[in-house]
């Protein structure tokens, strides 16, 4: 196995995910440092190994939180891995992962929306419209470099109608 980051990332990038995390956890790898390297593979646009990566630490500091390290962002890894899974359509493991994230403090409008399509997607029409409906009453403001607002609003009123259809 190669010695420094770089060549381990493109190393990795050639094994299946799975293995990349048994790979991890041979070097004795911690739950936190597995997070930053779930960070490494997705700079390196390896989705499917990031994914891996983010689902192993963060069930290993769930399962044990005395482990956490004081400069560990666990919101924010539950967000990533949240966005990651929701982009991927593993939209049932997506929700899931949200209300980790938002139990940690998360209450972005534009990961809410997405939450919203992702229940749209698994047939939960009223939790997904409660959702959107509660958007469009207080009209927050969307980051602009993940999604244009008129484009979030549209998606919100998109997401709303068919919801009706289906209740």
């Amino acid at each position: 196995m190669p010695d420094n980051t770089e060549a381990m990332i493109a190393y990795f990038s050639t094994q299946p995910p799975a293995q990349v995390v048994q790979g991890l956890r041979a070097l004795k790898q911690d739950a936190t440092d597995i997070l930053a390297w779930a960070d490494q593979m997705l700079g390196a646009g390896a989705e499917a190994h990031a994914i891996a990566l983010l689902q192993d630490g963060l069930g290993e500091l769930s399962k044990h939180p005395d482990r956490i390290a004081a400069d560990t962002n666990l919101m924010g890894a539950w967000v990533r891995l949240f966005r990651l899974l929701s982009k991927n359509g593993r939209n049932q493991e997506a929700i899931q992962a949200y209300f980790m994230a938002e139990s940690l403090g998360n209450g972005d409008p534009m990961d809410k929306l997405v939450l919203a399509t992702d229940l749209h997607a698994v047939g939960r029409y009223r939790e997904a419209l409660k959702i959107v409906d509660g958007l469009l009453a207080t009209k927050p403001r969307f980051d602009p470099e993940m999604m244009s607002p008129e484009h979030a609003f549209a998606l919100a009123i998109e997401v709303k109608t068919d919801c009706l259809r289906h209740i």
